[in-house]
């Protein structure tokens, strides 16, 4: 059980002790010999004498605690849309930047397979060169030996 103690000092030099107690508000009065004014009326559980309010601002607080917590989780829901809606306008950059990606790399591969077959070409005419640049010189040195 929570129990919170208050206390203030009035003009009359009386001493306010307040202590609430679920929903019940002990109201103590001391005077500055710490002996109990005369209008004290109900036993406080702790033993002294006390005067007994019931609270009225409990349902006040309660609504406002109650609405604190509606526009608490209002913010976090418009927080939340806020996300998604952001979310969704990146996910999107994001597609649109992979598929430009996509094609940039399909053109790529295009070209290296185009530029695969020309050196493939060139290989094949240079192996050629060669043989035929083997052959001459052969016989070059066939006729210079005969």
């Amino acid at each position: 059980m929570l129990h919170l103690t208050f206390i203030s000092y009035i003009p009359i030099f009386c001493l306010y002790h307040y202590s609430f107690l679920q929903d019940t508000l002990y109201l103590n009065f001391l005077d500055n010999t710490n002996s109990m004014c005369s209008f004290s009326s109900k036993q406080n559980p702790y033993g002294s004498p006390v005067l007994t309010l019931p609270l009225l601002c409990s349902s006040k607080r309660n609504h406002k605690h109650l609405r604190f917590t509606m526009l608490t989780r209002r913010r976090a829901q418009l927080k939340e849309a806020r996300q998604r809606k952001r979310m969704i306008v990146v996910k999107a950059e994001i597609e649109m930047k992979n598929l430009k990606l996509y094609i940039e790399n399909e053109n790529i591969i295009e070209e290296n397979e185009k530029l695969r077959k020309k050196a493939m070409l060139l290989h094949k005419e240079n192996q050629t060169l060669l043989s035929q640049l083997q052959n001459k010189l052969s016989e070059q040195n066939n006729n210079t030996k005969n």
